[in-house]
């Protein structure tokens, strides 16, 4: 699942982000939190930094995310 998030690099495929990120929730993947790392550089990537930064919150032990946004 974390290969397919960073295949997502585009804003315009930001439904797509959400439809992984769904299924994610759906089969209980993101509770394990290199998913959850995965996410947050997928939204990067897709320039949605309000679901980034969502996601990176609810990481209980994050570590030091560096997200490089293309601008």
């Amino acid at each position: 699942m974390v290969a397919l998030t960073t295949g997502l690099i585009d804003p315009s495929l930001l439904l797509t982000a959400w439809s992984v990120h769904g299924f994610c929730l759906k089969i209980n993947l993101d509770s394990h939190s290199y998913v959850r790392c995965g996410l947050v550089n997928m939204y990067s990537r897709c320039r949605c930094i309000a679901s980034a930064y969502s996601v990176y919150n609810s990481i209980c032990e994050p570590d030091l995310v560096i997200v490089i946004v293309s601008v």
